[in-house]
Formats: structure tokens, sequence, C-alpha cells
């Protein structure tokens, strides 16, 4: 397979999706390595959560029930912008989807919810 480019649109649906399902994943009271099983749902069934979350909006926050998940998954979409450009300035490349999985799991913080 090829390098993963800051480019590549494989970059973009992975943020999206993380955010769709951490979201989901919140609103279910699920909070536990977070990063990583939202990133471990999303590899396990792509076309599911495609079809799943077709339309959505992850910046739709009013799914979430307290305040304190609300908080969390804005710094979330904040902390998924930041990253976002970060791959952008640096022009960051990643060998494999592990990879790339592998580093959002390191710069993304989990919540304490």
């Amino acid at each position: 397979m090829s390098k993963i480019k800051w480019n590549d649109d494989r970059i973009k649906q992975t943020l999206t999706a993380l955010l769709l399902i951490s979201r989901d994943k919140l609103v279910q009271g699920e909070t536990e390595h977070l990063i990583a099983a939202s990133l471990d749902a999303y590899r396990a069934d792509p076309a599911g959560h495609k079809a799943a979350h077709k339309g959505s909006d992850p910046k739709e926050v009013t799914s979430l029930k307290t305040a304190k998940q609300v908080a969390y998954y804005r710094s979330l979409l904040a902390d998924v912008d930041t990253l976002a450009a970060r791959l952008k300035r640096n022009q960051i490349q990643f060998s494999s989807v592990i990879e790339l999985d592998k580093y959002l799991v390191t710069y993304l913080k989990s919540p304490v919810v």
C-alpha cells in the first residue's frame, strides 16, 4: 500500500469517523480508551460506519447528555482541528493506517468524564 500523505482523503475520513464514533460512545457512557476504541470500531467496519453516520455533522453536540461530555467533545473537536493543521503544516506522512491510528491515539487525549 502507498504512503498516506498529509492531504490524503483517508486522513480526513479517519478524523471524521473518529469524531462521530467517539460522540456515539460518549452518549452511551463509554469513556475507557475512547480514541483507540473509536478507531478500532472504524477499522473493523468502515462501510458500516459510513452508512450509520451518513450526513451526520461531527460538530453537533446536542446528543451529548452532560456538560462534561459536551466540554470533552468540544475539546476533542479543537484537538482534531489542531492536529489536522499540524499534519498539513509539517506535511506528515504515514506508512500505514496502523501508523496513522497510533499517531492519533498518541496525540489525542482520552476523556476524563
